[in-house]
């Protein structure tokens, strides 16, 4: 009777243990799968003042494919130089025309989608007045600014802030803003993120890693416009090399690259070739190439301008060292990211660690399908890296 118990308990035994071990085996399995499969954002910037454009390059919130994002940044608002508030950029579209209320309205057939402001952007940042850095560096225009954000931002049903100061001047003050609007943020459950700049000048100057990981929900990294035609030869803007030089520095100071989100570009950076005959990356150029139908500037050309007939006899050529795309006709060169691209860089982002990707802008993709290759392609070739399936 005793023998059998004994062989009894031993079965049970080794019936335990093995249980265990399928359950730890499991456990284990899913948290590998976690790790190399957690919730990717995409994040979309929405240029308001492509409501203006004509023909194919008009472009409104209706326009907007929310089912492509994770969160929406409505690009932009200002920050008054005298009040030190935040306030709207164009009063008409964004107030009286409901841009806000119509942009914060794409979440009643989206739940999970985040709306959010952004402030700042090139040209507030650079008006010569300073005021950024005069704002953070004074406790109570930092307060006073807080406090109207908040205001602000409930007012319009948005559901968090982005700053695009390009590019902080003062370090240390920045840092304290940030960490003062995580501390109300908090109290009215706001989401909180700021646009990068990614050169090396930047990453070790502006920004306190330590502070801003720990206080941010994420981290737009403004991965393009490395090169342009301010520069006196031709280079991609998307090049993969100064990506990679960007995520090495980025680890190397601190950077907290799962809570980083990896910019694509939906343009192209345009260039004037010297000698239309020396037409290969690194040729010297003279200044910005021509300025396309719907944005009208130079040395810049939506990805949806690409589409337009008039660039159908370019000769297009593919670099595969900087993993981009350049178009050459006469003495005008154009380096810009197609879905291959766009798809070779998110997936690089992806196994690196990011938290995901953001594109600069909805207003600059194929809207339209005027390519054929469905409508907002580059948009569409960041999810399937970033949220496949």
């Amino acid at each position: 009777m005793d023998h059998v118990r004994v062989k009894r308990n031993y079965f049970q035994w080794l019936n335990l243990l093995f249980v265990g071990w399928l359950m730890i085996s499991k456990s284990g399995a899913s948290a590998d799968e976690n790790c190399s499969n957690p919730r990717k954002f995409v994040v979309c910037y929405y240029g308001a003042w492509a409501t203006y454009r004509t023909g194919n390059g008009k472009f409104d919130i209706k326009d907007i494919d929310a089912s492509l994002c994770t969160h929406i940044n409505y690009a932009f608002a200002t920050l008054n130089n005298q009040s030190y508030e935040m306030e709207s950029h164009d009063s008409y579209y964004d107030v009286d025309r409901r841009g806000y209320l119509n942009f914060t309205d794409l979440k009643q057939n989206n739940t999970k989608l985040q709306t959010m402001l952004a402030l700042g952007g090139w040209t507030d940042s650079n008006d010569g007045t300073n005021k950024y850095a005069v704002m953070v560096a004074d406790a109570s225009k930092r307060k006073n600014f807080i406090d109207k954000a908040v205001t602000f931002l409930r007012k319009y049903n948005f559901d968090g802030l982005d700053i695009d100061w390009e590019y902080p001047t003062d370090k240390a003050n920045f840092a304290v803003l940030i960490t003062e609007l995580r501390t109300v943020f908090d109290n009215y459950n706001l989401t909180l993120s700021i646009a990068m700049g990614a050169g090396k000048k930047h990453i070790k100057s502006a920004y306190d890693f330590s502070v801003l990981c720990e206080h941010l929900d994420f981290i737009n990294v403004m991965t393009y416009d490395f090169h342009g035609p301010w520069e006196s030869v031709t280079n991609h803007h998307t090049n993969i090399k100064n990506l990679r030089r960007t995520y090495r520095l980025l680890k190397r100071r601190g950077g907290c690259i799962d809570r980083m989100v990896v910019g694509m570009a939906a343009y192209a950076r345009t260039f004037q070739l010297t000698d239309p005959a020396k037409n290969s990356t690194g040729a010297p150029c003279s200044g910005a190439g021509d300025a396309g139908p719907f944005t009208q500037e130079k040395g810049f050309l939506a990805y949806n301008e690409l589409c337009e007939s008039k660039y159908s006899d370019y000769n297009k050529k593919y670099d595969k060292a900087a993993k981009t795309n350049y178009l050459v006709k006469g003495n005008q060169w154009i380096t810009y990211d197609d879905r291959a691209t766009i798809r070779i860089k998110s997936g690089w982002a992806a196994r690196k660690g990011f938290l995901g990707a953001m594109i600069w802008a909805l207003d600059l993709d194929d809207f339209r399908d005027e390519c054929g290759a469905g409508h907002f392609p580059l948009l569409k070739a960041i999810n399937r890296k970033m949220r496949p399936g």
